[in-house]
């Protein structure tokens, strides 16, 4: 199963509309491969009961341990997370312990959530979209085929080109 996912990525990575053909549970375990590839620890929740997040990464920064939490929204567009799954995921994250969040939504995001975030929320949860989906999809084809010098901490590379 896990060696289809990873299949899968290269395929999202080679052709970004097909993201949208995909079942959520599958795209969540899809990003699981992608983020052990690019050299987190990962851990997949229970799909229904994952307590707010689909999965925790963790790796390290200046010697010390880190952990992400990540929740990924796949809906059909026009259905955009808005100001609650962001207030609720950003929640999470402080109730878990866990150093930052990262929401990713294939479908965007409703301008409520992304006007109405406090600075606490900007620092402690990032928004990714479907681009960032991909970006991170080809990152991890390029670093399976020896083409990506790994030069980016793997927080830096998590959070560029979010919001």
């Amino acid at each position: 199963m896990r060696k289809t996912m990873r299949e899968i990525a290269k395929w999202i990575a080679k052709f970004p509309d097909g993201l949208m053909e995909l079942e959520w549970p599958e795209l969540e375990r899809v990003l699981r491969e992608v983020f052990e590839g690019l050299g987190f620890v990962t851990r997949l929740t229970p799909l229904a009961q994952d307590g707010g997040f689909d999965l925790e990464l963790s790796c390290a920064k200046d010697g010390k341990p880190i952990t992400f939490l990540v929740e990924i929204k796949h809906w059909t567009p026009p259905s955009r997370p808005g100001r609650r799954i962001l207030k609720s995921f950003f929640d999470v994250v402080v109730k878990n312990s866990a150093t930052a969040g990262l929401l990713l939504s294939s479908s965007g995001f409703s301008s409520d959530a992304i006007a109405g975030r406090t600075e606490v929320e900007r620092q402690r949860v990032r928004l990714g979209d479907h681009s960032k989906i991909v970006t991170l999809c080809q990152y991890y084809v390029q670093r399976e085929a020896g083409l990506w010098v790994e030069t980016t901490p793997l927080p830096d590379l998590l959070f560029g080109d979010t919001i």
